[in-house]
């Protein structure tokens, strides 16, 4: 049996796979989707909490921040940045896990 998390951190990795990320790197992005504790079937993650990555690293932001800001690095040419919306698919599951209890218990 899959926990919460579990689902999330497969079905982000399933979306930066399709974009075209190697298996070997999504080890990361699964590692920490694991330990936040914010993602539950009951919790509130805010709607546009986003996971952006350039393949190899990644990071974990708001709305709060501008991608343009993430992209450029003093002296360096911007990098290409992948976007997956987390708080998007947390809530998208929880809609799933929801229905899919609820018809259980009918």
């Amino acid at each position: 049996m899959y926990s919460f998390q579990d689902l999330v951190a497969i079905r982000v990795a399933d979306d930066l796979r399709a974009q075209g990320i190697e298996v070997r790197h999504l080890i990361g992005i699964v590692a920490h989707i694991l330990q936040r504790e914010d993602i539950t079937l009951d919790g509130s993650m805010p709607p546009k909490r986003t996971v952006i990555t350039d393949g190899r690293t990644f990071m974990d932001i708001d709305e709060t921040v501008r991608l343009a800001e993430v992209r450029t690095t003093p002296g360096q040419p911007p990098k290409p940045l992948l976007v997956v919306p987390l708080g998007e698919i947390v809530a998208r599951l929880q809609r799933t896990a929801r229905q899919t209890l609820a018809g259980d218990a009918a």
